[in-house]
């Protein structure tokens, strides 16, 4: 299929170094584009932590001609793209289609120089990722275009204090000539998994822009984010609708709307039967959904903005009427009407065009608003050992204040064991898995004397220490679990040069999700369990500086993890988590005495 050309493109695979200045560049020599013609260039942005190596830019020309060639040049003749201030070269790719996350914007002006929330644009029925949020003037031998995700939403954020990441999530809703576009359910779990990939943060606030059957889909992936726990791994906060068919009661008549739509965009071409069918299904599909996604706006806080069309189509009526349009319940804010079309209600020029203005005050105040107060972990009985290390380290010498093992009961073969060497013999009887945390913290250092101790060295130090003693009664190795960089994980890890070097590739940046990597091994963990109770118990061993910043989620983990364990009839000391303390930050150490003694797991085993 030919690319869908507009004057956006993106290209992919820039080095880490690489700045506007250098996509700027490498489009007037290898494609020689006058710098006239280039109309934007994003600063180069990191798009997923499964992809922590290179960059992609997005950039916008003023021809369309010059935009279909550059696509031609770099597919043909995919040069090396140089990154002059540090040197990287890597083979450029372009993307015209703009599929799955791209991000527009990444403020580097709040605390620590990182977004401080996410906000991701879902574009509707038959829409382009990128273009649907255009809106096109100039003349017809040049264009301009403004992209008001990129272009607008940005200075007025941070000019109110919120610093974002915007992104735009691209999905196949084409129904012109591709038979095999996803249902709408599989459109929102590929959302879903594209969220967990896209997000280097798990616990920043996520807000969504949806237009059109969009809406839909965000709305069901909210829904499976809530079902499968993981409110707090994705801890949405608002959603702005505009033009979303959302009531089951009328969505007959939009459905048929939908389908008259679609014969304007396909000159009377069949639609993919998945989404008609969907769509066309009047007293259950939205109806069911909607009654859902109520539910769990009410149950999280989530803020609402509805937003309705007020001209009709180029066929002669409303796409999306006001009722369908409009969700009413007790806290949504007041729906907000647009001055255009069903198309045309996403493409704003200006900031005060088409009551722009008024819509991004209603989200300001969506996006100000304090979040849920986490709920506290209802206490259970637990077959979980829970012990919480400080671990202090002093020209390399290491101490520990409590076992490095958890503390045994009589029955237990740790029982009786006092020394550290004593109970590492036991670990054959245990998997063992570390979980390190390479927070940006980590990077920091305690003694103003000595700025090359880092708490990260300092991490690799104890580590060193403590693989041979395991490993000479686990012949197995240790698995290692890196919090962020997760692409240098590895199992049965047995030689210390091998340690070295992950230590030494592995970078200290981004935050502290300590729960949502307990929660995934866990649950992964349980449902091995469920099927095999014989398999061997599990050791872990967290090495942190500080407090998670997904605290509730990982409270919510143990204290889940321990009930299943308890339903399940499994070893009194089936699971046992340390945390060990690297440095002396005395909020860390309050924290993790406080969940030693109050989570709220009810067992002796409790350390």
């Amino acid at each position: 299929m030919a690319p869908d050309f507009g004057l956006t493109l993106k290209l992919t695979n820039l080095p880490l170094e690489s700045t506007e200045s250098d996509v700027r560049r490498y489009l007037q020599e290898f494609s020689g584009i006058k710098p006239k013609y280039i109309e934007k260039v994003s600063e180069p942005c990191l798009y997923s932590r499964l992809t922590p190596r290179s960059l992609s830019s997005v950039v916008t020309l003023r021809n369309v001609d010059i935009a279909k060639k550059l696509y031609a040049d770099v597919v043909r003749e995919r040069r090396n793209f140089h990154a002059e201030r540090g040197g990287g070269y890597s083979t450029v790719a372009i993307d015209s289609e703009f599929l799955d996350f791209t991000t527009l914007y990444s403020s580097t002006k709040g605390p620590g120089g990182v977004p401080t929330v996410d906000i991701v644009g879902v574009h509707g029925l038959s829409g382009h990722g990128y273009n649907s949020w255009v809106y096109l003037g100039g003349t017809s031998r040049e264009r301009v275009e403004v992209m008001w995700l990129k272009d607008l939403l940005p200075a007025i954020l941070e000019a109110n204090g919120i610093y974002p990441r915007i992104m735009v999530y691209g999905y196949n809703s084409n129904m012109l000539v591709n038979m095999n576009a996803a249902k709408i359910s599989d459109a929102s779990n590929n959302l879903y998994h594209s969220l967990n990939a896209a997000r280097h943060d798990i616990t920043r606030p996520l807000h969504f822009f949806a237009h059109s059957l969009g809406g839909i889909v965000i709305k069901e992936t909210i829904v499976l984010i809530d079902e499968k726990g993981e409110s707090a791994q994705h801890p949405v906060r608002g959603c702005v609708f505009f033009g979303t068919p959302h009531r089951g009661a009328a969505s007959a008549r939009t459905a048929s709307n939908f389908l008259q739509l679609l014969a304007t965009f396909t000159f009377g071409t069949q639609g993919n039967p998945y989404f008609v069918m969907d769509l066309q299904e009047k007293s259950q599909k939205l109806a069911e959904l909607n009654g859902k996604f109520i539910q769990v706006i009410n149950k999280n806080s989530i803020g609402v903005l509805s937003c309705f069309e007020q001209v009709n189509s180029y066929a002669g009526n409303k796409i999306v009427d006001e009722d369908s349009a409009c969700l009413d319940f007790s806290s949504a804010l007041p729906p907000f009407p647009i001055d255009a079309n069903h198309s045309d209600m996403v493409k704003f020029s200006t900031s005060i065009h088409r009551g722009f203005e008024r819509i991004i005050s209603a989200f300001l105040e969506i996006v100000t608003r304090p979040p849920p107060r986490p709920v506290t972990p209802e206490p259970a009985i637990a077959r979980i050992a829970i012990t919480a290390d400080t671990t202090n380290t002093t020209n390399n010498a290491v101490t520990t204040t409590t076992s490095i093992a958890p503390r045994p009961r009589a029955s237990d073969p740790h029982a009786g064991r006092k020394r550290l060497e004593d109970k590492l013999r036991f670990l054959s009887k245990y998997d063992t898995v570390f979980f390190i945390d390479d927070s940006d913290s980590m990077g920091s250092y305690e003694d103003l004397n000595d700025p090359e101790n880092t708490l990260w060295k300092q991490t690799r130090d104890i580590f060193l220490k403590l693989v041979p003693l395991a490993l000479k009664h686990d012949r197995d190795g240790v698995d290692i679990r890196f919090l962020n960089t997760t692409w240098y994980n590895e199992n049965n890890v047995k030689w210390e040069s091998r340690i070295e070097y992950l230590f030494g590739q592995v970078q200290p940046d981004g935050s502290t999700p300590i729960g949502f990597e307990l929660d995934r091994f866990l649950r992964n963990y349980l449902r091995r369990l469920e099927r095999d109770l014989d398999i061997k118990p599990l050791n872990l061993i967290v090495l942190t500086d500080g407090e998670p910043d997904d605290w509730p989620l990982m409270e919510k983990a143990i204290v889940g993890a321990a009930r299943r364990v308890q339903e399940l009839g499994a070893l009194d000391r089936q699971i046992g988590i340390q945390f060990v303390q690297v440095g002396n930050e005395p909020e860390a150490t309050r924290f993790l005495k406080r969940l030693d003694d109050d989570l709220g797991i009810n067992n002796e085993t409790l350390d």
